[in-house]
């Protein structure tokens, strides 16, 4: 996999409602990342702090490998490097639509293989400016959950930690009464 020297960071701005989701672009990972070959380990710190993942896939192959084994590659680096790493959520873009027929073998399969998964799997044209809306608001969507379980989880140790404030207050008053 062809790989770069750093990753990079952009901004998402989905305009029908102003929302704004910071992506970080990790270019690529080779095989034995997770063996700290390349800039293995260097990347992969990275993706150990993000919150959701999207698989950018290059569906039309233009590079001569199969897209299904790009992403069982990408899967795999993640899974050796840290197990957790695929219980993030996330999606899969196939990209490259506009390119050659080539897309067309392999999105059908692309998608049953995500929803076995359980990834969304969004296809498209970066360059064309295809399928960016429904991967914006597919983004949108799971952000909006991780930041609902975010609350959830919040409020429930709000709510213990107020419970056991309760419980020490109780046992104030019983010395009290003593």
């Amino acid at each position: 996999m062809l790989t770069s020297t750093s990753p990079s960071l952009h901004l998402v701005i989905i305009t029908i409602i102003t929302i704004i989701i910071i992506t970080l672009d990790i270019p690529g990972l080779i095989d034995g990342a997770s063996e700290n070959k390349g800039l293995g380990h260097d990347f992969l710190k990275h993706i150990e702090r993000t919150k959701m993942l999207c698989y950018i896939i290059d569906g039309a192959s233009t590079e001569g490998r199969c897209p299904l084994q790009d992403l069982q590659s990408l899967m795999t680096e993640l899974q050796l490097y840290d197990r957790k790493l695929l219980d993030k959520p996330g999606l899969v873009f196939v990209n490259k639509k506009d390119i050659n027929k080539k897309f067309s073998l392999y999105e059908n399969d692309m998608k049953e293989i995500c929803g076995k998964i359980g990834l969304p799997c969004v296809t498209g044209s970066a360059a064309m400016k295809k399928g960016i809306s429904e991967l914006a608001m597919t983004l949108k969507v799971i952000s909006d959950e991780i930041k609902q379980k975010e609350m959830k989880a919040l409020e429930k140790m709000y709510k213990d930690d107020k419970g056991s404030d309760d419980d020490d207050d109780d046992s104030d008053d019983d010395d009290d009464d003593a």
